[in-house]
């Protein structure tokens, strides 16, 4: 199935400027979308891509100089831009995170579904804290009168619903930019950390709107659980996440970066194209 397959960075994200690390992770992830997809197309912004143009991209565009910088807790607004911008092109697509590897790619009838992410979440642990939110914002559009608890990893996220994708990325914006709910969503300090509100923008918005409207949603993996197992081995799957802090593993990961050789517009792995790093 030809789909068109997109990164994308905001130095508005909680990582900033990118680091030579944050550049490596682009990288890996670019080499074996590319392996696998044949195209590597990146959303990023001004400041964010001469750190990150040395990447053959397909296509690179900063148009994630629109996001705002008013919402610095909402560092996943950065993505519901991309979401934005990548709909409004209406075609099936794959957006994956930087610290996502795909090794071998994705089913093809995965890649078919109206929309695909990672994971399902339980919205009502830590990490989401709804009922703050149904407490504390203002203005919650359609979900006034209904609680929902379903969110979804988006470490992958796409599908061939691009009405809904475009309406999901649009009323999640609206949602965080509201001025009525400005003051949630900028001074609110009742979640345990900047986390639950980045989450709950993107990840449990999804789960509501697509619970709202009756849309399935297909997940890569059958259960709740981050991907450090053997069913993400299985899907030669990898996801760092919170791995990514640890030295030991930024180091296991420049060094995979190192051996990505690019010449002439070209990427060639030098060892490690049937290795996995789960």
């Amino acid at each position: 199935m030809d789909i068109r397959v997109y990164l994308s960075y905001s130095c508005r994200g909680y990582n900033g400027i990118p680091s030579k690390f944050i550049a490596n992770l682009h990288k890996i992830s670019a080499y074996y979308l590319k392996k696998n997809f044949k195209n590597i197309n990146l959303i990023t912004d001004s400041i964010s891509k001469p750190y990150l143009d040395f990447i053959p991209w397909d296509t690179i565009s900063t148009e994630l100089d629109s996001v705002p910088n008013d919402y610095p807790d909402v560092w996943s607004l950065s993505k519901l831009y991309a979401y934005k911008i990548i709909s409004q092109k209406n075609e099936p697509f794959l957006h994956v995170d930087n610290d996502v590897i795909l090794w071998k790619g994705l089913d093809e009838d995965f890649l078919k579904s109206e929309v695909f992410t990672q994971a399902l979440e339980d919205a009502a642990t830590w990490s989401y804290e709804p009922e703050k939110l149904y407490n504390n914002c203002p203005n919650l559009y359609v979900f006034e009168n209904k609680k929902f608890l379903t969110a979804y990893n988006t470490g992958i996220f796409g599908g061939t619903n691009i009405s809904f994708i475009k309406e999901y990325s649009d009323q999640s914006i609206k949602f965080v930019e509201d001025p009525i709910n400005k003051k949630f969503w900028q001074q609110y300090r009742g979640y345990s950390q900047t986390w639950s509100k980045a989450t709950t923008a993107e990840q449990w918005f999804l789960g509501a709107l697509a619970e709202y409207n009756n849309i399935k949603v297909n997940t890569l993996f059958s259960k709740v659980a981050y991907p450090y197992t053997a069913e993400a081995k299985a899907k030669n799957y990898s996801h760092i996440m919170v791995k990514k802090q640890r030295k030991i593993e930024q180091q296991k990961l420049n060094s995979l970066a190192e051996r990505i050789i690019i010449t002439d517009h070209n990427m060639y792995n030098l060892g490690f194209d049937n290795e996995n790093y789960n």
